[in-house]
C-alpha cells in the first residue's frame, strides 16, 4: 500500500467542499497510476464523488462497501500501486478506533482525585501510551489516595491525576526530556513532583505489586509467587550518570549502567537493581536475591544462566534457605534454542526495553532507572488486564 488519506463522516468535522474535490482528483490519479480500472459516472468511483462533494454519504454505499457509513467514524481511502486482480476497486474500511488521534473525551470517568468523584481531565486519547478507560478503570483504584479526602487536610490538586499517570507514561514509553512533555500535559515539573513523590514513599511499587498480583490470578495462579528466575542485562549509560554509579562490562562492552532483576515463572517483575555495568553477575546476585527473599519469603527456587554459578549457589542455600538451580548452555550448541527458564527473563527485558526511556540510562541516580523500570512493567500489566476486562 503506497499511501492512505483520511476523511472523516458526515458530521462537522469532515472536509470542505474544495478539500474533498482535491481528494478525489488525487485519488483518482492515483488510481490510474496503479492499474486501476476506474468507473463510469454510474459506478462505485463517480457515486462516491458526487456523495463526497455533496456530503451525501449515506446508507446507498453500504451494498458495494459493506459497513454502514452513517456512524460518523473515520473513513480510511487506501489505493494499490500494484493490484492483485485488474481492474478490482480498492474499497474503503473504518479506521480502528486506537488509530483515531485525539480520541474522544469521555466525560464522567471516575477519579478520586478531583471533588466529586468524577474526572476533570479534559483531554482526548492522543498518543498510544494514552490509557483507554479500561486502563484508567484498573489504574486508577491503585493509586495512593489524596489527603484532603481523608480528611487530613489540604486541598484537592490543580490536575486530575489520569493526566499525570498519561504523562509519566508517555515519558517511560517516548523517551523524551521533561522540558519535551507535550502541551497537553500538566507543566513537566508537576508531573516530576508527582512522580518523584510516588517514588519517594513507595506508591509506584506498590502499585506495580498489586497490578502483578492481579496478573497473577487472572493467569490462574496463586498471587504469591513460589519460584523466580533471576537475570542481568547492560544498557549504555548517558553524560547524566554520574561517575560513581557507571562502568564498563568488558563482556558486552558497554560502559553504563547493569539492571538485575528476578521475574516469576509467567515473567511479571519480582524486584530490580541497578548497578555499575562493570559489577559481576554474581556480586550483584547477593543483594538481588536478599531482596527477593525478604520480599517473597514463599520463593524456596530461583533459575539462573552460567554467570551465576559458583559460590552464590551454595551461599543462598546456607544463607537464603532458596535453591539456586543453574540452567547452563550446552557446549556443543553452536545455534540458537530456547533453553528452559531462561527464556523466560529474557522476554521480560525484551517488554523492559520496547519503552524508550529504559533502552539506555538517562537518570542520575539508580533508583530513577529502578522507578521507571517497573513503570513500563506497569504499562504492560495494565493494558493484559485492561484486554482481559475487555473480552470478558
Amino acid at each position: 500500500m503506497t499511501d492512505v488519506t483520511t476523511s472523516q463522516g458526515r458530521d462537522g468535522a469532515g472536509l470542505s467542499a474544495a478539500d474533498e474535490q482535491l481528494l478525489l482528483r488525487e485519488l483518482t490519479e492515483r488510481a490510474r497510476a496503479g492499474g486501476l480500472k476506474l468507473a463510469d459516472e454510474g459506478g462505485l468511483l463517480g457515486k462516491l464523488a458526487k456523495m463526497m462533494v455533496e456530503g451525501a454519504l449515506d446508507g446507498e454505499l453500504d451494498d458495494h462497501l459493506g459497513y454502514d457509513v452513517t456512524q460518523a467514524k473515520p473513513l480510511v481511502i487506501a489505493w494499490v500501486s500494484k493490484p492483485a486482480m485488474p481492474g478490482a476497486l480498492v474499497p474503503l474500511y473504518p479506521a480502528a478506533d486506537d488509530r483515531v488521534h485525539p480520541g474522544p473525551v469521555v466525560a464522567g470517568a471516575t477519579c478520586r482525585c478531583c471533588p466529586g468523584g468524577i474526572s476533570r481531565s479534559a483531554r482526548g486519547r492522543r498518543y498510544p501510551s494514552d490509557m483507554s478507560e479500561a486502563e484508567w478503570a484498573v489504574c486508577e483504584p491503585l493509586l495512593p489516595a489524596p489527603a484532603w479526602l481523608a480528611g487530613l487536610g489540604g486541598r484537592p490538586a490543580s490536575y486530575c491525576m489520569r493526566d499525570v499517570v498519561d504523562a509519566i507514561r508517555y515519558l517511560t514509553h517516548n523517551g523524551p526530556v521533561w522540558r519535551a512533555l507535550p502541551c497537553d500535559f500538566p507543566p513537566a515539573w508537576t508531573v516530576y513532583y508527582w512522580a518523584d513523590k510516588w517514588q519517594a514513599d513507595g506508591s509506584t511499587e506498590q502499585m506495580h505489586d498489586d497490578l502483578r498480583e492481579q496478573v497473577r490470578l487472572a493467569a490462574g495462579r496463586k498471587a504469591v509467587p513460589t519460584a523466580a528466575v533471576i537475570d542481568s542485562q547492560s544498557v549504555k549509560g548517558s553524560e547524566m550518570i554520574a561517575g560513581g554509579h557507571r562502568g564498563y562490562d568488558a563482556g558486552k562492552k558497554i560502559n553504563g549502567t547493569k539492571r538485575h532483576i528476578a521475574v516469576d515463572t509467567i515473567g511479571l517483575l519480582l524486584t530490580v537493581l541497578v548497578t555499575a555495568a562493570s559489577v559481576q553477575d554474581r556480586d550483584a546476585a547477593r543483594p538481588l536475591l536478599w531482596n527477593l527473599r525478604r520480599a517473597f519469603p514463599s520463593i524456596k527456587l530461583a533459575w539462573a544462566d552460567g554467570g551465576y554459578a559458583g559460590k552464590l549457589v551454595a551461599w543462598a542455600k546456607s544463607s537464603l534457605r532458596l535453591t539456586l538451580e543453574i540452567v547452563k548452555r550446552p557446549d556443543d550448541l553452536h545455534a540458537f534454542k530456547v533453553l528452559p527458564r531462561r527464556w523466560v527473563v529474557e522476554r521480560t527485558l525484551a517488554w523492559i526495553t520496547r519503552h524508550r526511556r529504559t533502552v539506555r540510562d538517562y537518570e542520575r541516580l539508580p533508583a530513577h532507572h529502578e522507578t521507571y523500570v517497573y513503570w513500563s512493567m506497569i504499562i504492560v500489566m495494565t493494558r493484559r488486564l485492561a484486554r482481559q476486562a475487555s473480552a470478558a
